[in-house]
Order: structure tokens, then C-alpha cells, then sequence
């Protein structure tokens, strides 16, 4: 009865995991429809606090599958009674290794009503991840490959006018040299990020737009709707009647976006993208089974694979001067001393190279470490040799590609710079201790000391997770729907109903 109860509790923990998982998801993009009247405001510790409760949430369901159906899945193994559906050759390691001790345990424990909630618990979860995989993969062919080398001259419009408006806006501040970017584009960064923290009074708007009309910034004259939103974006950008130049260029950007195929055209590309990387998973994933390699295995070797970019991705948001050139080398270098390890550890502890010597623990162990440590360590020990001394952070938001150069809509009251420098302050000394107590405090004691569990420390070891993976579960379900709740009746949304439009006319004629 405790048995059953145990793994019904975490079979339904999982469950929740993943509806809280598609409900969120469908939340956001039904959120995402809405204009500046019911724009959501932009909050800089939602990734900080969503980051730090989601790891720690996650962290709970391999704990809370491990307890549950992992040691109970043992227990069946160990229980001969004759019966075919227990003892050593109900779940033989080959199951295991193709992930099915969870439906042997479930459907022997709970029976068929067991198998449909670890299906549908597979369904949701995979669907998640998927989803966040695909959409990824997407992003990247779409404006990394697609965007900038098959079709680059679909932003040359965008890239044209971006550079009338930062030519004009020079004009109206306290720039000591003004940059021709049309004689010089390759400054077009350097201009671009100079100007990131300067701001405009609110009453000189009128006059950047007089003066963009006669440089042919406005092709054709916009709608007295895109002239008030203009108003209305410029009015809840503003601050103490100044706007920041980028806020200002997104605005008036607004105002010429209705005429540019841009949008539509990037949106089929990422629908096409989409499918075709959907379709290679789904022909990677039978390939992969059709070779026989079981889904432990390629788990396991995900980290020697790929392991090696963990370390470069790191450097690129830690260091400012950090060389592309090394990060790259780092990840193909990385990869080059993780497959070396591997290899070499499996020939000297077997004295051999087959698929089960190379599929042992410890030349595992030895990929990954050479991947991770290696990777980094090249990384690192190259921007350190030769640092990029061009690169500044206030450049990696230019850099960002974005779709007709339009940000979502934001509440500047919520973004400063000093919320934003709280956070990041949070973000740190949570890492911190985190990474301190789960990677040192934590196991470090137990490989050396514990030993065994007695009845007791194995009682105190299963209230844990229980304890961990209830308030996981009650976190997952309970966060979301409050969100849902203050979006949906107005309390985290733009009130722009008492906001005045600032007065502005455009007039292309």
C-alpha cells in the first residue's frame, strides 16, 4: 500500500509537471497577442526567480522518478516468488537501458491506469522539451543561416533605414563627431552602442521626425493609427520627459513596419524550419534505435558530444573580452579531447575498443571531464591570450537580430538599471550557493562517509524527496496560475488608459 501511494505520488508530481508545462506555454502565446492597452510589463527578476525555481523544481522530478520508480523497480527484481511478472528477469539491464523500468514498475504496481499516466506523462514532457528544442533550432537557421547568408539582402531595407535614423538623431545630441554610417557602415555598432544610455527630451520628437521625412525615412505616409501609436510609444517610453535614443528609433520604427514583407517571410522560413528539423529528430531517434544503442547510452554520451560547448557558452556571458576565435576552438577542441579520453581510458582499462568498453563508466567519466574542462580551459586561456578589445556589453543588444528592429513592448519603470543590477546580484549569490551545496556540501559527505544508508538515513533520504518533490509540485502549479491570474485581470499589464499620447504629425506629402 505505501509502495503504491509512493509511486502514485510521483508519477502524479510528473503528470503535473508537464499540464503546468503545455498551460504555461499556451499562457504565454495567448498573452503575446496583445497591444500596448494590455501589454504585458516586462519584469527583470522573472528570469532571475523563474531560472533559480525552475532548476530547483527540475532538479526534483529525476530525484523524485529515481526514489520511486528506480528502487522500487530494484525491489521487483530482488523478489522471487515464481511469479514472471517479479524477480531477475522482469527488468533485465536491456530494459533498463531502453528506459523501461518506469512502465514495468508503474504497470505492475498500478496497473493499466499506471502505464496511461507514465504515457501520458512521457507525451507532455517530451512535447515540452521538444518544443523548446525545435522552436531553437528554428530560430537559429532562421536568422543565423537563412537571415544573414542565403537571403541577406531581405534586411537591407531594415539596415537602411536604421541607418537615416541614427545619422539624423546625432544631430539632437551631444555627439562631438558626427559618424556618416552610409560612408562607414562597419561603425554602425560603434555609433549605435555610444548612443544606448543618451536621451532625447520629448519635446524635441517633433523634430527628429520633420527632419526623417526629407531623408525618405518614412516611404510612404503612415496611417493616422501608426501615428498614435508612435505617440503612445513614445509616451510610455518616456521618462522625467526624456526618451533613450533606442526607444525612440523603435517607436518611430514602428510607424514604417506595415509595408515590410520582413515579418512574413522570416515566419515561413521558421514554419519550414520547423518541420524539417521536427522530421530529422523523429529519423535520428529510429536510426539511433535501429543501430541498437539504447537510450542510456546515448544519454551518457550527450556529455562527451557536446560537453565541450558548456565551458565556451560560459566565457561568452562571464567575460566581455572574450575572443570568438577561442570560444569556437574551445568547443572543437573540447569535443577533440573528450573523444581522445574516452577512447584512451576505455583501450587501457579494457585493452580493447568495442561498443561495451566504450559504453563503461569510466570512460565516460573521462570524456565529459576532458569535454567540459578542456573546452573551458581553451576558452578562457585564449581571450585571456588575445582579448577582443572591440567588443562592449552595451553592443550585445544591437546585436540581437529582432524582426522589423521592433522590441516587445516594455514599462521602463520596470527596467532600470538599478532593479536590473539587483538582480543580477541575486542571480550571482544564489549560483553561488547553489552550486556550493548541491555540488560540494551535499555529495562530497555522502561518497565519503556515508556509506550505505541504515534504515534510518534511508528514511531521512526518502522524506527529503518526498518533502522536495510536494513542494516542487505545489511551486510548479501554484506560481504559474498566480501569473495567469494577475495578467489576465490587469495587475502585471501596461495601463496605458491614462497615458496621453505625445502629439505628433507626419505628413510624407
Amino acid at each position: 500500500m505505501c509502495v503504491t501511494s509512493f509511486l502514485t505520488m510521483g508519477s502524479t508530481i510528473g503528470l503535473i509537471f508537464g499540464i503546468t508545462n503545455i498551460v504555461g506555454n499556451f499562457g504565454t502565446v495567448f498573452v503575446d497577442q496583445s497591444y500596448w492597452q494590455s501589454a504585458v510589463a516586462a519584469k527583470p527578476r522573472s528570469a532571475v526567480l523563474g531560472f533559480l525555481i525552475g532548476g530547483m523544481v527540475w532538479f526534483a522530478v529525476p530525484f523524485c522518478m529515481a526514489t520511486t520508480n528506480g528502487l522500487a523497480g530494484r525491489a521487483l527484481t530482488m523478489w522471487k516468488d515464481g511469479n514472471v511478472l517479479t524477480g531477475p528477469t522482469y527488468i533485465t539491464e536491456n530494459d533498463s537501458s531502453v528506459g523501461l523500468t518506469p512502465a514495468r514498475v508503474l504497470t505492475k504496481v498500478l496497473g493499466s491506469g499506471g502505464a496511461f499516466i507514465l504515457l501520458l506523462q512521457l507525451f507532455m514532457a517530451i512535447t515540452s522539451t521538444g518544443s523548446a528544442e525545435i522552436i531553437a533550432v528554428s530560430s537559429i537557421l532562421t536568422y543565423d543561416v537563412y537571415y544573414e547568408y542565403i537571403n541577406p539582402e531581405l534586411k537591407s531595407r531594415r539596415e537602411k533605414l536604421r541607418r537615416i535614423f541614427y545619422n539624423v538623431i546625432q544631430d539632437f545630441t551631444s555627439v562631438t563627431k558626427k559618424v556618416d554610417l552610409f560612408a562607414y557602415p562597419s561603425r554602425e555598432q560603434e555609433v549605435r552602442a555610444s548612443l544606448s544610455t543618451v536621451q532625447v527630451p520629448v519635446g524635441s520628437v517633433q523634430a527628429v521626425i520633420d527632419a526623417l521625412i526629407p531623408k525618405k525615412f518614412f516611404e510612404e505616409q503612415p496611417s493616422d493609427n501608426e501615428v498614435r501609436n508612435l505617440g503612445m510609444e513614445v509616451a510610455l517610453a518616456a521618462k522625467d520627459q526624456n526618451i533613450l535614443v533606442p526607444d525612440l528609433y523603435s517607436a518611430v520604427n514602428k510607424a514604417v513596419c506595415s509595408n515590410n514583407i520582413e515579418g512574413p517571410i522570416l515566419l515561413r522560413v521558421s514554419k519550414f524550419f520547423t518541420g524539417l528539423f521536427a522530421i530529422f529528430m523523429g529519423f535520428l531517434a529510429v536510426f539511433l534505435l535501429t543501430l541498437g544503442l539504447s537510450l542510456g547510452h546515448v544519454y551518457m554520451s550527450m556529455g562527451c558530444l557536446v560537453g565541450s560547448a558548456v565551458g565556451p557558452a560560459a566565457v561568452t556571458i562571464l567575460m566581455e573580452r572574450a575572443n570568438g576565435m577561442a570560444v569556437a576552438l574551445g568547443c572543437l577542441g573540447g569535443l577533440d579531447l573528450a573523444l581522445l579520453g574516452w577512447v584512451s581510458r576505455a583501450h587501457d582499462e579494457f585493452g580493447e575498443l568495442t561498443y561495451e568498453t566504450l559504453m563503461a563508466d569510466w570512460p565516460w567519466v573521462t570524456g565529459n571531464l576532458c569535454a567540459i574542462i578542456g573546452g573551458g580551459l581553451i576558452a578562457v586561456l585564449g581571450s585571456l591570450a588575445k582579448p577582443d578589445m572591440d567588443f562592449k556589453w552595451a553592443m550585445l543588444n544591437e546585436r540581437i537580430a529582432l524582426v522589423d528592429d521592433v522590441e516587445p513592448p516594455k514599462d521602463s519603470n520596470l527596467e532600470t538599471d538599478e532593479k536590473l543590477e539587483k538582480q543580477v546580484k541575486i542571480a550571482i549569490i544564489a549560483s553561488v550557493a547553489l552550486t556550493v551545496i548541491l555540488l560540494i556540501l551535499w555529495p562530497i559527505p555522502m561518497h565519503l562517509g556515508a556509506g550505505v544508508f541504515s534504515e534510518g538515513g534511508f528514511t531521512v533520504w526518502v522524506a527529503l524527496e518526498i518533502i522536495w518533490a510536494l513542494l516542487g509540485g505545489i511551486t510548479i502549479v501554484l506560481l504559474p496560475a498566480i501569473e495567469l491570474v494577475r495578467t489576465f485581470t490587469g495587475k502585471d499589464k501596461v495601463d496605458a488608459s491614462t497615458v496621453q499620447p505625445v502629439p505628433v504629425k507626419i505628413s510624407c506629402s
